[in-house]
């Protein structure tokens, strides 16, 4: 096998495997190749052997999403105003539509592949594909059929089916463990290399001096250009005298002067943002987190060799 051409440069250089894996093992980057490989093949294996991964629970949320977009109603008060129109809560209108999914199985239609058909309608919707020449060519373009459009659509279900059960075993715990990770704040500072100028500083903003002015002025810090904006920062990685300081504040309040690895600081906190498992995004970083902790376990837990041209890697 290692002196198989596996790339071949100007249709005459050839690298075999056995070489590639050197190259890569040279490169330092030979344990995440066969890393990424085995995820793969440990992900691809579990979802042939789950028959639990259904997808159709997905339809319901895939329901709600084109009724918010069939009825214009994206905008979170807008859906709000509508529910409260139809005498309707979000649990009660899940609860109707499951019973409206369940006729569609009574009646021997097959779920599932509506949730494909609402895949393909929300993609071509979304790149602007609906019409049926410029679909056909974005299909070449990715080098797809249709069937292979629909089968890459299914797996992909398939594997948010398996982070929402994961998510639904360890989802809670998981959650409070990597909350101080999870929160996040938006700051501003003033960065300056001595204690009594960063005093100086707090004393002309408490006298009216604006703070993004004195960012511009005087900070150190590479975002005084943005007057002092840093953006929004995860909680648990700021130092932790400046995540005590910030924990007992609220929006509005300047902290400090705190001293920081390039001298004192003055923090001015714009937003706080607790996480919530409510948050998509949140829920979103917890389920991929999740898998990823999941494929590491399944990994720690298996014999590996690996075979290149005879020799053993």
């Amino acid at each position: 096998m290692g002196s198989q051409p596996f790339i071949t440069i100007d249709n005459s250089q050839q690298i075999s495997l056995a070489q590639a894996f050197q190259y890569l093992q040279a490169a330092g980057r030979l344990d995440g190749f066969l890393g990424d490989i085995l995820r793969q093949y440990l992900l691809e294996r579990e979802l042939l052997q789950r028959a639990d991964l259904a997808i159709a629970p997905l339809l319901i949320e895939a329901a709600i999403a084109n009724l918010r977009q069939e009825h214009n109603l994206m905008d979170g008060e807008r859906f709000a105003a509508w529910l409260a129109s139809q005498e309707l809560d979000e649990a009660e209108l899940r609860q109707r539509l499951r019973r409206d999914l369940r006729l569609c199985s009574w009646r021997r239609l097959a779920i599932a592949p509506l949730l494909i058909e609402a895949a393909i309608a929300n993609l071509r919707q979304e790149h602007n594909l609906m019409d049926g020449d410029r679909f056909a060519a974005w299909l070449a373009s990715q080098e797809l059929d249709e069937a292979e459009l629909r089968q890459r659509l299914r797996r992909d279900l398939k594997i948010q089916r398996l982070k929402q059960t994961l998510a639904e075993a360890k989802g809670q715990e998981y959650f409070i463990d990597r909350k101080l990770a999870l929160d996040r704040v938006v700051l501003s500072r003033i960065e300056v290399g001595d204690r009594d100028l960063a005093e100086e500083l707090q004393q002309q903003i408490a006298d009216g001096s604006r703070f993004e002015q004195l960012a511009q002025d005087y900070s150190i810090a590479g975002d005084r250009i943005f007057n002092g904006m840093m953006g929004l920062i995860s909680r648990g990685s700021l130092p932790d005298l400046v995540r005590a300081a910030i924990d007992v504040a609220t929006p509005g309040d300047i902290v400090g002067p705190l001293a920081t690895e390039q001298g004192w600081a003055l923090f001015r906190i714009e937003q706080i943002l607790p996480a919530s498992l409510d948050d998509s995004d949140v829920l979103q970083t917890i389920q991929d987190e999740l898998l990823d902790q999941w494929l590491l376990d399944k990994l720690q837990g298996l014999n590996i060799e690996v075979q290149v041209g005879g020799n053993e890697e």
